[in-house]
C-alpha cells in the first residue's frame, strides 16, 4: 500500500473490526448460537460465524475497508465506528 498509513496499521485495524462486527452479531443474537464458534485473537476468545457466506462478506466489506484506511480515511472511520457505539 503505497501511502502514509503504515499497512501493519491497517491490517491490524481490520482484523480488530473483523473480531468486532462478529462479536456485535453474537452478542445481538441476529443469528442462532450454533452458527458461532469461539475463536482466539489477541488472547482472548470471541464470538465467529461459521457460514462461509457471511465470512466472505465482511471479509469483503473490510478489504474495501483497508483501501479507504491506506487513502488516510482513518480518521472518518473511527468518527463512524464511535457514532455506530453511540447508537448501541
Amino acid at each position: 500500500m503505497s501511502s502514509d498509513v503504515p499497512s501493519e496499521l491497517v491490517d491490524a485495524l481490520c482484523e480488530f473490526l473483523e473480531a468486532a462486527v462478529h462479536a456485535v452479531l453474537a452478542a445481538r443474537g441476529l443469528y442462532s448460537n450454533e452458527l458461532f464458534e469461539r475463536h482466539r485473537i489477541y488472547s482472548i476468545f470471541v464470538q465467529k460465524a461459521r457460514h462461509p457466506e457471511l465470512c466472505a462478506y465482511i471479509s469483503s466489506v473490510l478489504t474495501n475497508l483497508k483501501v479507504r484506511c491506506a487513502q488516510q480515511h482513518a480518521v472518518w472511520m473511527a468518527y463512524m465506528v464511535l457514532a455506530m457505539m453511540k447508537l448501541t
